[in-house]
């Protein structure tokens, strides 16, 4: 799974980015059909497993009626959560069964062999697809979920409380994988391997002074890996990891995108100087795909090829806001919105 929540991105100061040379065609992003949603939807991520498996999740049905200007809704509704898998040809959708209340979902992924779903609620709900329908996974024992990632590297939830553990989930259980003490405030865990995952959240010093920190797991517990000062947003906070390669990942902040390569940092150019990088996805092969912009507007996709940011097309209006790259191939996928703010379905493939 990409992430649980909605992206965070802050305007900060930016980085200069190299100009492109026009060494080959542009990247294009189009289309793909969707079947029917109920009016007013929205989808918020993308997950590309294969070419035969790609996961959309979101939101049908939302409304809101106001009988007086400028007041809350007299009558409204924060829609249905709606899953839907591109099977190679066509999309199919799939039951969430044990679904409280209304809402979204936010997030969807995982691995090639175990997936799972989210939803945005300030307590989130926490469903597995058991090969016909997502079925709900209960807090650890005794406890209300409060944050919840998946990707490659498995599932992990935090929990509500004072110096909350995270817990990490080993076959139908979840087992406690505490971060480092340094570790206040968690923002960001994602990983390509089950022994191959990194976290990013903020430290506090003695007089309430923030700085960012960075942990790697590797199967069996967490190892910090300090930021150099000189590595660090303008501000705090990073707002994502992205692992690459085994020892490599991406730090994004605002205004910063940060590499770390086996031990080695370095900091890149952004693809659009004054703009935040919203998404990043490595390809595998040395190619990056990113969105640069500002939420809530989304952003517009740059795929990073031979040292340089080239701009992808994509239809007129539209304005993508998570990416996905199909492992092994290099394809990209992402959901996005269109001028009038209907949902899109997007690829190169």
């Amino acid at each position: 799974m990409k992430r649980l929540a909605a992206a965070a991105a802050a305007a900060a100061c930016a980085l200069l980015a190299a100009p492109a040379p026009a060494h080959a065609a542009p990247a294009s992003l189009h289309p793909v059909a969707l079947p029917f949603l109920w009016p007013n939807a929205d989808l918020y991520d993308v997950d590309a497993v294969s070419p035969a498996k790609v996961w959309a999740a979101g939101r049908q049905g939302a409304f809101c009626a106001v009988w007086v200007p400028w007041t809350p809704c007299a009558v409204g509704s924060n829609g249905n959560p709606v899953i839907r898998q591109w099977t190679g040809s066509a999309w199919k959708e799939y039951p969430i069964n044990g679904w409280q209340g209304q809402g979204a979902v936010v997030a969807v992924g995982g691995t090639a062999t175990e997936t799972w779903a989210a939803s945005g609620n300030s307590t989130p709900q926490v469903f597995r697809f058991d090969g016909t329908a997502f079925q709900p996974v209960a807090a650890p024992a005794g406890h209300t979920y409060t944050w919840f990632r998946a990707s490659a590297a498995g599932a992990w939830a935090r929990v509500e409380g004072l110096a909350a553990p995270l817990y990490r989930r080993s076959g139908n259980a979840w087992q406690e994988a505490s971060l480092p003490g340094t570790f206040a405030n968690l923002i960001d865990l994602q990983g390509r391997a089950a022994d191959d995952a990194y976290a990013v959240g903020t430290g506090y010093r003695t007089g309430g002074f923030g700085y960012p920190t960075l942990a790697h797991w590797d199967g069996a517990a967490w190892h910090e890996i300090p930021v150099p000062e000189d590595m660090r947003p303008s501000t705090v906070n990073f707002t994502a990891v992205v692992p690459g390669g085994p020892g490599e990942a991406w730090l994004i902040g605002p205004g910063a995108l940060v590499h770390l390569k086996d031990g080695a940092w370095t900091r890149m150019t952004v693809p659009v100087a004054g703009e935040d990088v919203l998404d990043l996805a490595p390809a595998g092969d040395g190619t990056l795909w990113a969105l640069s912009g500002a939420e809530p507007a989304a952003g517009r996709p740059y795929r990073y090829v031979d040292g340089v940011w080239e701009a992808a097309t994509v239809p007129t209006g539209a304005r993508p806001h998570r990416l996905a790259v199909v492992p092994g191939t290099g394809k990209v996928w992402a959901v996005a919105a269109d001028a009038s703010g209907k949902p899109l379905v997007l690829t190169d493939s």
